[in-house]
């Protein structure tokens, strides 16, 4: 959250170069993690199952490469980086970072009542809500 929030405000460009060469590197470790090349494949598949959680199900551990896009769309699909919004291009950050975080606290804590065939709550789709309206009011 605050490399992405720096990187909208200090630089945009090497925020965009350095989300896709993120990105490129991550892919590259998860193949060479999954395809066993020696010898790095020990080493990433022993420091990315530090973050493997319940969605990364199979051979393929693809977490972190979901967040890193979630947080970079928009930067990505913005055509003026120059004169783009701040907040338009920090709302992957603010979805993920700001509602997503206060949705798995809130629902997680007080969530009573489930969505239908899914283990979210409205409790924390309510957090999610009013969190990023309350960020987005006080930036």
């Amino acid at each position: 959250m605050i490399v992405f929030t720096s990187g909208v405000l200090v630089d945009r460009y090497l925020l965009y170069l350095a989300s896709i060469v993120g990105l490129c590197v991550m892919t590259l470790l998860e193949h060479m993690r999954f395809a066993q090349i020696p010898p790095i494949a020990n080493f990433v598949n022993e420091a990315f199952k530090t973050f493997q959680d319940k969605h990364d199900q199979g051979d393929l551990i693809l977490t972190n490469i979901y967040l890193l896009v979630g947080v970079s769309m928009p930067l990505w699909l913005t055509t003026d980086l120059e004169h783009a919004d701040p907040l338009l291009l920090l709302s992957g950050v603010l979805c993920i970072g700001v509602g997503d975080s206060f949705a798995s606290i809130i629902g997680s804590k007080f969530g009573r009542w489930k969505i239908s065939q899914t283990r979210k709550s409205y409790e924390g789709l309510f957090a999610s809500v009013i969190s990023q309206l309350l960020f987005v009011k006080a930036t």
